[in-house]
């Protein structure tokens, strides 16, 4: 998929490449430096902007791997902004900064054990990137919902989240979280709990 950033080059480069073509046609491909050195300038231009989705896909990646799968809070200034927004619908306020984004980390480590990711998708345009993947971990102790705090102690827990990423100079912005809250509330079984 092309970003914003690259499809905008696109242009000069498609231009540079008319421009060599017809140079080409008429016999002067490989002698005049100018033509050749603004293909390149347009050819660098149109990489540089793929290669942008691809630095957010990676810090992404960073986020789900080092910082939510191995507690590394260490690199929460390399991959978010300082006023950053977490948005995701269990919390009553989004969380702010990198002090909230910290909390939602910790939070985290507190109510899981040997907590994995498998990111299933991963897509990039622009300053957006989009993911599809499955958290799996093993409850600590407490589970606090909207409709009780339940003791699921020793139970495993799997869920799916889609997320969607805005960056702002290579570092997260703002990010939006929609989980399968009802799913998880079954597979814990504390929707059954709540009815008995």
């Amino acid at each position: 998929m092309m970003s914003s950033n690259s499809a905008g080059h696109e242009t000069s480069m498609n231009w540079a490449l008319r421009v060599v073509a017809e140079r080409r046609d008429r016999g002067q491909a490989g002698c005049d430096e100018k033509v050749s050195g603004i293909f390149q300038l347009a050819y660098d231009e149109f990489e540089g902007g793929e290669m942008t989705v691809e630095q957010n896909k990676a810090v992404v990646t960073r986020f789900f791997e080092e910082l939510l799968d191995n507690e590394n809070v260490g690199i929460l200034d390399d991959l978010f902004t300082e006023n950053c927004v977490f948005h995701r619908g269990d919390l009553t306020e989004p969380a702010r900064g990198i002090p909230g984004v910290r909390s939602i980390v910790e939070k985290r480590v507190q109510l899981y054990r040997d907590f994995r990711t498998t990111i299933h998708q991963i897509i990039g345009e622009g300053d957006l990137v989009a993911t599809r993947e499955t958290h799996k971990g093993i409850h600590r102790g407490q589970f606090p919902t909207s409709i009780g705090t339940f003791d699921v102690t020793g139970r495993p827990i799997e869920w799916t989240s889609q997320v969607f990423f805005r960056f702002e100079d290579g570092k997260i912005a703002e990010m939006w979280v929609a989980r399968d809250e009802l799913g998880i509330l079954r597979y814990l079984g504390i929707v059954l709990e709540a009815r008995q």
